[in-house]
């Protein structure tokens, strides 16, 4: 990039991508990012797998696990995707076109799992504070899930002069702080793009910390409650207590650490952020290695947590329960691995009509 341009606005120009001087830093960055997208896939993959080859979506915590990894399969496919981003002095409107498309599915898809991850926490602190159960507000949940992620990106088509808001954004397609001019010439430059940082902390940004707070304070409370009202809940049968026992035991369990995986994928790319807010014109190698380490990881935590550290989950994966399992869908018998109970109670301490499927 030719540094003897200035801008229409008057200021200095910038640099057009992630180290510019050092292509080769840029495609390491961009294949780990590949890399660890592909084996989110596959751990997003291998979640749905389990949870419908063993059945396990008759409980609302793994379906609201099963929505997340699919969530996450499809975040994954748009990051391994945009390892095949256009070049800058590009002058393909073709790619420009693609550029955006992939820009506003990424913010979508990253949009998906951070409210996936946020419902996960409402659904236990209704669980585990107002002891109610959820599945009532299942559709509410998936319908939040897709719409909001997919108006919330919309909003990055705000244009100028120079296009949409969405195309290249450093090292892949995303909010682009950047107009690129004379992009169709060798000697192209890019000047600061004032709305684009302005949708960057609107759009996402300023959402995402207030909910990654929001997640680490309410687990915080959802922990200690939980453990409180286990120790509370012990003594002679009583049909309220067992009621509150199966609800911990199926509905709030299972999910109890889950939102602990979202900071684990967004702890590193959160300092590289701030990191670049402080020294706009510097990139850092380690921060942005550890970035794409991480970023993409959904997939694989949930599959750790889901498929490994869950020992209900573990002791049905042996090869004679995945063969019945298997034997059971391909002859479509209808044979339930489990009883689902549902409950109906006005409030407790009143009567409870419970009906057996």
């Amino acid at each position: 990039m030719a540094n003897n341009h200035s801008c229409p606005n008057g200021g200095s120009t910038v640099s057009c991508q992630l180290f510019e001087e050092n292509e080769d830093q840029l495609a390491a960055v961009q294949n780990i990012r590949v890399v660890m997208s592909s084996l989110s896939f596959l751990g997003s993959l291998t979640v749905i797998v389990v949870i419908i080859l063993l059945k396990k979506y008759a409980f609302m915590s793994s379906r609201l696990i099963l929505y997340l990894s699919v969530s996450a399969f499809f975040s994954s496919v748009i990051y391994m995707v945009g390892r095949f981003t256009p070049d800058f002095s590009s002058p393909d409107t073709q790619d420009e076109r693609f550029c955006a498309a992939l820009g506003y599915f990424l913010l979508a898809s990253d949009w998906m799992i951070l409210l996936w991850f946020t419902i996960i926490t409402v659904n236990l602190i209704i669980n585990v504070i107002l002891l109610k159960r959820t599945e009532r507000l299942e559709i509410a949940y998936i319908l939040v899930a897709i719409i909001v992620p997919l108006v919330i990106a919309s909003i990055g088509f705000v244009s100028n002069e120079n296009g949409v808001s969405f195309g290249m954004a450093g090292g892949w397609c995303w909010i682009r702080a950047v107009d690129v001019y004379n992009e169709k010439n060798p000697d192209f430059y890019c000047c600061f793009y004032e709305i684009g940082s302005i949708l960057r902390f609107v759009l996402w940004y300023g959402p995402q910390i207030v909910l990654l707070l929001f997640l680490l304070v309410s687990n915080a409370v959802i922990v200690y409650k939980y453990i409180k009202k286990s120790r509370s809940w012990r003594g002679t049968y009583n049909p309220e207590i067992e009621y509150k026992k199966k609800l911990m035991r199926e509905d709030v369990k299972p999910l109890l650490l889950y939102p602990i995986i979202y900071w684990m994928t967004q702890l590193f790319p959160l300092i590289n952020r701030i990191a670049g807010i402080a020294n706009p014109d510097a990139s850092f190698l380690a921060l942005y290695v550890l970035h794409v380490l991480t970023s993409p990881l959904a997939g694989v935590l949930v599959a750790i947590f889901y498929v490994i550290l869950d020992k209900e989950t573990r002791k049905r994966l042996s090869w004679t329960n995945l063969k019945a399992s298997l034997k059971s869908w391909v002859s479509k018998n209808d044979v339930q691995e489990y009883k689902v109970e549902q409950h109906s109670y006005k409030r407790f301490g009143e009567s409870s009509a419970v009906k057996s499927e």
